[in-house]
């Protein structure tokens, strides 16, 4: 091979290898295909990062081949470069037309004699980069050449429009810098620092980077392409501020800058160039980071389901409902499940038109329990019929607690949960055994409940509570009409038998009030009653123990007893103790009989003059 020439000049940092051939061709008197052919050089191969036309050109320049190679354009396979070990995809690499900083040129051409002349850089060559850091001007184009070979001989091309880039270069204004051209020279260069995104292959990073931007800056409607370059400059820069800083910060900027997504909005028109974008030209494996980031977005702010798939992944667990996804995974009509999902917060209505009010999505972790209650969920009807209990018992058991509505399901008929009322069953006939012939004494509950005048909630209760030693079961039937037992065992197992007391008419007597008076103060809890079984009948009366009157009577005296302690008739203790200023007890409507506070009245009437 031969050595080096004569004339020759030094290799600059990241200039591209046919910008260093063309100048050592230049200082030899020679254009870049002259001298490639008359050396042997394959231009096609030296301009495609051919490894022996590098080996040639260095040997020819005195350079390091390594060297040259780093900032070489290597064309790959499936219509890829690497320009300095950067992918760059054919469609964003400059092949026909040069791309330089004009400012940059005119500072190479004004040291000429001294070091070769205008310089090529390899980052040049991708077309995402738009902007000079050095100069903060936008770099321009020359045109294409018809002639191949000349239009990679980048020293004669700059030479002979160097007038032109004068001009260019004193009509530039410039423009913001672009943080995300600065990072792009450093990739090439070998001195990036941005975390994550120096993992990712550049062409992937600068797509994303200006299609982030792009939404931010210009809205989801934005047509990529009716952008000027200075525009795509400022989205890129955007872009990169937010997604170098890694998974968190881009989903919080899009959870934060962007409108929340309408209630039918899909993430395609809510992220607009950059969806499209990620589901049709980023198949590659390099872009997975970048889905997997704005994916991890998707699936939590809008209502994908598990098996959807997005960018061709399946989703494995829901993130978010809307109203509609979460009705069509339950079992429950849709008005009961829109009041539910009002009535715990995770759906709020317009009260003048009662639609539901933006975004309408809510989270599916937190809405998982409502979900499970509404389809765990029976109607009234469905779960009496799975107890097989008639309607007036079931409203007995329901009234005692032993089966209650699932809270929180909206202002609609109640519903019970399935599990609770099957627990029930199971409870009530655990200790059922299958009997063909029963005795007189062994009965249905219904009609051990009328001879015993108790409720059905007490007998399922001492059932469930295992007191009852003989439980039978018919075959053929179910649940509650299925259970025998024995009326005399049950007898003795009934509370309140034979509670001593006063009855009702036993207190209007002695208190002077009548029936509805008798009726209020035990309701309002005045006095306390207690239900009273015959021993011989089994009739239920409610009574008061000696024991609950005096408490009451501690706190409380009629007009009737006061009268005898003054010896006035009862009429007149009332009336003095109007004068006096003492409030009765308010009774209700149709009540009769005058009762005060015990310590007011005495201390009233024992204080007046003329008791």
């Amino acid at each position: 091979m031969m050595g080096p020439l004569p004339i020759r000049t030094d290799l600059r940092l990241g200039e591209a290898p046919t910008s260093y051939g063309a100048r050592i061709a230049y200082l030899n008197g020679q254009r870049l295909t002259d001298f490639c052919a008359n050396f042997g050089i394959d231009l096609g191969g030296l301009a495609n990062g051919g490894l022996h036309p590098l080996s040639q050109l260095a040997a020819l320049g005195g350079v390091d081949r390594e060297e040259m190679r780093r900032f070489a354009v290597c064309r790959q396979q499936n219509k890829q470069y690497r320009v300095a070990g950067q992918l760059v995809e054919t469609r964003w690499i400059l092949r026909t037309k040069i791309r330089f900083c004009p400012h940059c040129i005119l500072e190479d051409l004004e040291g000429f004699g001294e070091d070769g002349g205008p310089v090529g850089k390899a980052y040049w060559h991708m077309a995402f980069l738009r902007d000079c850091g050095k100069h903060n001007v936008p770099l321009v184009d020359l045109a294409p050449e018809r002639d191949w070979g000349f239009q990679h001989d980048f020293t004669n091309r700059i030479l002979r429009n160097r007038f032109d880039i004068q001009d260019s270069a004193a009509s530039l204004k410039p423009i913001v810098p672009s943080e995300l051209g600065r990072y792009i020279e450093a990739r090439v260069l070998g001195n990036a620092t941005s975390g994550w995104l120096d993992g990712i292959e550049l062409n992937a990073v600068t797509q994303f980077c200006e299609l982030l931007g792009v939404l931010f800056e210009f809205g989801s409607a934005c047509k990529v392409q009716s952008l000027t370059n200075i525009q795509r400059n400022i989205a890129g820069h955007v872009g990169f501020q937010i997604a170098k800083m890694g998974h968190k910060r881009i989903y919080q900027a899009l959870r934060e800058g962007l409108p929340t997504p309408g209630l039918l909005e899909k993430a395609q028109g809510h992220l607009g160039p950059l969806y499209h974008w990620l589901s049709r030209s980023a198949r590659q494996p390099e872009y997975r980071p970048i889905k997997n980031a704005i994916r991890h977005y998707i699936v939590n702010s809008f209502p994908i389901g598990a098996g959807e798939t997005v960018f061709g992944e399946e989703v494995q667990t829901r993130r978010v409902h809307s109203f509609s996804s979460f009705q069509s995974e339950c079992k429950m009509s849709g008005q009961r499940v829109r009041a539910a999902l009002v009535e715990h917060g995770f759906l709020t209505l317009d009260p003048r038109t009662g639609a539901v009010k933006e975004p309408g999505t809510f989270s599916a972790t937190k809405s998982k329990g409502l979900m499970n209650d509404l389809n765990d969920g029976l109607t009234r009807l469905a779960t009496s019929q799975l107890l097989n209990i008639p309607r007036a018992q079931f409203d007995a058991v329901c009234e005692a607690g032993l089966v209650t509505p699932i809270a929180g399901l909206g202002d609609i008929t109640p519903h019970y949960s399935s599990k609770a009322a099957g627990k029930l069953l199971s409870d009530m006939m655990r200790n059922a055994v299958p009997v063909e012939h029963f005795s007189q004494e062994m009965v249905d509950i219904p009609t051990a409940c009328r001879k015993l005048v108790c409720g059905a909630a007490e007998v399922i209760q001492l059932i469930i509570d295992n007191k009852c030693g003989s439980l039978g079961k018919v075959s053929g039937v179910t649940g509650y009409l299925s259970l025998r037992v024995d009326i005399q065992e049950l007898a003795s197992l009934l509370d309140g038998v034979g509670i001593e007391g006063f009855t009702k008419a036993d207190l209007k007597a002695l208190l002077g009030v009548n029936d509805p008076s008798i009726k209020f103060l035990i309701e309002e809890g005045y006095i306390e009653a207690s239900k009273s079984r015959n021993p011989r009948t089994r009739k239920v009366a409610s009574v008061v123990t000696q024991a609950r009157l005096d408490q009451f009577l501690d706190d409380y005296v009629p007009a009737k007893e006061l009268g005898a302690l003054f010896d006035l008739k009862p009429p007149t203790i009332i009336a003095k103790l109007k004068n006096l200023g003492v409030e009765k007890l308010a009774m209700p409507s149709g009540g009769i009989g005058s009762i005060y506070i015990r310590d007011q009245a005495l201390g009233a009437l024992k204080r007046s003059p003329s008791a």
